[in-house]
């Protein structure tokens, strides 16, 4: 059996139900349901997700980092051997929309991710200012980052596909011995963590699984120019507005979903896989785009 997981605090357990439901009814998901509730005291708000039945990890900060991006890190629970029964999980972000079936995904044998926008580094996940970096800031990074390639394409972490058949205690102990070590230059929390671990294993997924079409100005005005996000197997809504903010053009139906997700499994699903050939179309124009753009 496989599993989508998604992960939200107190304040985001709203935001998870869209994605639930788009995975359920476009996704045409075949499988099951994780929730990581990261600090949720209150079990009694976590009610909707034990009525359908969708599995509850509760977790809480795993290396006691303040700020915004400690919840991130509950997310390295995923690799933790108590998810071994699950072949495989398939993460997905809350401010994410999935349009077409994602069944594929599951086959994947390994470790499993897309690129992530504009093709950044190694080095941007340890310093987002990489290209303006004094001499000696440089040096630094790259003491730290002694025996990785800081220039090879990272991937992004909201959506992964993870081999959880073949989490040991071993490959967790790693991962977290990592994230010890390398928080503190980590600016987006644990994707540069995992970049570590998976750099030299990672399977590379096509852009149309962690499509940024609302942000990445590379496709929408690139030299072959995507006129609309039809081809996004995962829509990846992180900026200028996230769905649930009433200035996005998603916001409609983000709303409608959300509305929906009270019934979400008494009602038909309806995915279809995309075409293979408009899946390469998309992959060749994010190709060409980013390379001509991005400088």
């Amino acid at each position: 059996m496989n599993a989508i997981a998604v992960l939200a605090d107190e304040g985001h357990l709203e935001m998870t139900k869209q994605i639930i439901y788009s995975s359920f009814v476009f996704g045409k998901w075949k499988g099951e349901y994780i929730l990581l509730a990261h600090n949720i005291e209150d079990t009694n708000k976590l009610q909707w997700f034990a009525d359908r039945r969708i599995h509850i990890i509760q977790t809480k900060n795993l290396l006691d980092i303040p700020g915004e991006t400690g919840i991130y890190y509950s997310k390295l629970h995923l690799f933790h051997p108590e998810c071994r029964h699950w072949n495989s999980i398939l993460y997905l972000d809350t401010d994410m929309m999935v349009q077409w079936d994602l069944n594929d995904l599951s086959k994947k044998r390994g470790f499993a991710a897309a690129n992530d926008c504009a093709k950044f580094n190694l080095l941007h996940q340890f310093s987002p200012r990489d290209r303006n970096l004094k001499t000696e800031e440089f040096a630094e990074i790259k003491n730290v980052l002694q025996g990785y390639d800081l220039f090879q394409t990272a991937f992004n972490a909201g959506m992964m596909v993870i081999d959880s058949r073949n989490n040991t205690s071993e490959r967790y102990k790693a991962i977290i011995d990592l994230a010890q070590t390398f928080h503190p230059w980590s600016t987006y929390g644990d994707q540069g963590i995992l970049n570590l671990y998976f750099q030299k294993s990672r399977i590379k997924l096509p852009y149309v699984y962690n499509d940024f079409y609302q942000s990445d100005d590379f496709n929408r005005r690139g030299f072959f120019r995507r006129k609309s996000p039809a081809d996004a197997v995962i829509l990846h809504l992180t900026y200028p507005y996230k769905p649930w903010d009433k200035r996005s053009e998603f916001y409609p139906l983000w709303h409608e979903y959300t509305q929906k997700a009270d019934f979400l499994f008494e009602m038909p699903q309806k995915g279809k896989s995309l075409p293979g050939w408009r899946l390469w179309r998309t992959e060749w124009i994010n190709t060409i785009n980013s390379w001509w753009y991005v400088k």
